[in-house]
């Protein structure tokens, strides 16, 4: 039989406190990016600057609050 979570499955409290690094700000890294920061989660983007990543998570930045997600330029 399939076990589906739900939200009341999780503690969120385990992973509050850590500060979560994704590289890159693809299809799956904006996501979970995303996900992550609007559950109250402290994000940190890793980035090349200039690259194509990087122009896409600074206009995101731009229409979203900035809070709880940093952006790293390497």
């Amino acid at each position: 039989m399939l076990k589906v979570y739900t939200n009341a499955d999780i503690n969120r409290d385990l992973i509050k406190n850590y500060k979560i690094a994704i590289i890159g700000f693809g299809s799956q890294g904006y996501g979970q990016a995303m996900n992550l920061r609007d559950s109250g989660c402290n994000v940190v983007l890793g980035l090349r600057q200039g690259g194509a990543s990087d122009i896409k998570a600074c206009d995101c930045l731009l229409k979203k609050p900035q809070n709880g997600l940093i952006l790293y330029k390497f």
